[in-house]
């Protein structure tokens, strides 16, 4: 199976089911994920579980869409 990459947080958000679905999957508001959207960067703190849930849907997205320090906290 080819996985699709997904190139800007508004796309990884709309792929992975919206934003209350995103905010619902990381126990965060509606408001903190528009938040990124906006900003184009996830926090480090999301990148497992994103990425995760990414790849069960055949997904994928630059390391570059979240912070810096995500490797530290992986």
């Amino acid at each position: 199976m080819d996985t699709d990459e997904l190139l800007t947080a508004d796309a990884v958000v709309n792929a992975l089911g919206g934003t209350k679905a995103v905010a619902n999957l990381i126990g965060r508001t509606d408001p903190a994920v528009s938040n990124w959207r906006k900003a184009g960067k996830f926090p480090a703190y999301t990148y497992q579980p994103l990425k995760s849930h990414l790849v069960s849907i055949g997904k994928d997205a630059p390391d570059s869409l979240w912070t810096s320090d995500w490797k530290a906290r992986g």
